[in-house]
Formats: C-alpha cells, structure tokens, sequence
C-alpha cells in the first residue's frame, strides 16, 4: 500500500470527526456566563430573607384631675341669735346631698371633683332653727393645683 503523504492521513483523519468552530465554542461560553450571572442574579433578588425591626412607640398620657378635693370655710349667720348648724352641698350633676361637718364657724367636706354644688347652710337659735340657699360653687380643680378648696359662706 502506498503510503499518503502526512496532509492526506490528518485530512482522512479530521474528516471522521466533526469539527467545533471557534464560533461555536465562543457562544456556548459567553451561554454560559449569561445564565450563570442572571441565576445568580435571580436567586439574590428573589432568595427569602427575613428583616426583624423593633419599633419603640412612646404614648403620652395627660394627667388626670384629682378625683376628689376638699373644702373648707367659715360659715356665718345674719338673723339675729342665729348660729351656723350644718352646711350641705348638692351636686347638679347627680343631684346627691352631702353634709358637711361643722365646728363652731368652719366646716369640712369632701367632695367629687368636676360638679357644680348648690350650697344651703342650716342654722340654728335657741328656740327655732332652719336652712337657707348660699350659693352654688363649682369645683373644677386641675391636675397638680391644691386639692384643698376654702370657701367662705354667709347666709
């Protein structure tokens, strides 16, 4: 057999094979880099994460009023012979009487804060006694004022 020269047999020899261009490979490459970029891409941007915040919220409050304040006073008496017996407040609200305690000239009393209270003092003399309107008073003492009222009374 006669012998091919060398170009013959590496023809006869590429020719069994197919060939890959350049071309080809180029594409299959940059193929690559694209999806891979882009898969990266995607799970970066749509990979679950969790974001924990603390938030701080501050409530203020306004202070409230005093639910209750006391009243003190002088008490006096214009009829003749006649002296303070007793002093009596009367919500507007509720309606409700309270009585308060006399000693001498001066009272005491507790009362609900936020009211109007119609005032009547009761008097006495040696042989008769009764009661007149003295006024009303309305207490509406804010927060951190005194809670201590004094009003003073003549009837």
């Amino acid at each position: 057999m006669p012998e091919l020269p060398a170009d013959t047999t590496m023809k006869a020899k590429s020719a069994n094979r197919p060939r890959i261009s350049r071309a080809v490979v180029t594409f299959f490459l940059v193929l690559i880099i694209v999806f891979t970029g882009i898969g990266f891409y995607l799970g970066a941007t749509y990979a679950p994460t969790t974001i924990t915040k603390s938030v701080t919220t501050t409530v203020t409050t306004m202070p409230t009023p005093p639910p209750q304040v006391s009243v003190t006073g002088n008490l006096s008496t214009t009829g003749l012979g006649t002296s303070p017996a007793g002093i009596t407040f009367t919500s507007s609200t509720t309606g409700k009487a309270v009585s308060g305690e006399v000693s001498g000239n001066t009272y005491t009393i507790t009362l609900l804060n936020e009211d109007t209270y119609n005032v009547t003092i009761g008097w006495k003399t040696f042989i008769n006694s009764g009661s007149c309107a003295a006024g009303t008073v309305a207490l509406f003492v804010g927060y951190g004022e005194s809670r201590n009222v004094t009003a003073d009374w003549t009837c």
